[in-house]
């Protein structure tokens, strides 16, 4: 309320917004008292505009000041400016730029960040088999068990499942590979699987993670067509179902359950043999 002429305590409530070198009057009355010191605060300091009624206008009036004056135009939505790091306002920056420039981001983004590297070479690749980018998914497996399995042994830290989950969640998103996606959740659940077995893990959760990374892999199998890796698959969980130190928890119902169906999916991709010529 600076460089106002006032004889009265004016409540905070009653505010002044500045546009050019005039000045509006935005009041958010409560009260006749109130309503009445704004009326005065207007005729006294020449403010253009009269006292608002409505207790939202102060806020109207400075969102006003931001937006395109055509927004105000009847049947017209205020347009609002996109913050800077949304995609919104990504995508209009990146659609003015060249294609050598595009491409070097892409080229930063390949070398520098593995998820983003596993999910352009899965998207580039999806009709391929695992093992024609094997670099790039070991990479990519290398992560998962990483964090499931920390360096230097268990006790290095404790099994980040989440954030193995998260690994593989994002690059199924970015590159629809079911087989890419498949082999990393599969990854997630065999390095648990080795956790339990050499230190005893107890702890419901870290079961449940587990159990949840087999759901995903279940519902993946219909769209999983690499048969090299469908048989690896069935073969590791023949070895964990045969360890000695097989934990409870229903893990065994769970491998069980990943088992079939992976068996299941096998028995489908495998080329059905001739059938024998009927003997005359």
């Amino acid at each position: 309320m600076r460089g106002l002429k006032l004889k009265r305590k004016v409540p905070q409530r009653i505010v002044i917004i500045s546009r050019g070198n005039g000045g509006v009057l935005g009041v958010l009355p409560s009260n006749a008292r109130e309503r009445a010191i704004a009326e005065e605060i207007a005729r006294k300091n020449g403010v253009s505009q009269p006292p608002y009624s409505d207790p939202q206008a102060a806020k109207r009036q400075t969102l006003a000041a931001n937006t395109d004056e055509s927004a105000n135009e009847p049947g017209k939505k205020r347009k609002r400016t996109p913050q800077r790091d949304s995609w919104t306002a990504i995508r209009k920056s990146l659609r003015t730029w060249e294609h050598p420039r595009l491409l070097g981001l892409v080229q930063d983004l390949f070398a520098t960040v593995p998820e983003a590297r596993a999910a352009i070479v899965g998207r580039l690749n999806i009709d391929e088999p695992v093992s024609a980018r094997a670099g790039t998914i070991a990479k990519l497996l290398k992560e998962v068990r990483k964090a499931v399995r920390p360096p230097g042994g268990a006790w290095g830290g404790e099994p980040e499942m989440g954030k193995a989950r998260k690994t593989c969640d994002r690059y199924y998103c970015g590159s629809a590979d079911a087989n890419g996606a498949f082999a990393a959740y599969f990854e997630m659940i065999e390095a648990g699987m080795e956790l339990s077995f050499e230190f005893g893990w107890d702890d419901s959760g870290f079961y449940d993670s587990i159990a949840r990374a087999a759901n995903v892999a279940i519902k993946l199998l219909p769209e999983v067509g690499d048969a090299e890796l469908l048989a690896a698959a069935r073969a590791r969980i023949d070895a964990m179902r045969a360890n000695t130190n097989f934990p409870g928890w229903g893990m065994d119902e769970v491998l069980d359950e990943l088992g079939n169906e992976t068996a299941r999916r096998i028995a489908e991709c495998t080329p059905a043999s001739p059938s024998s010529s009927v003997r005359g």
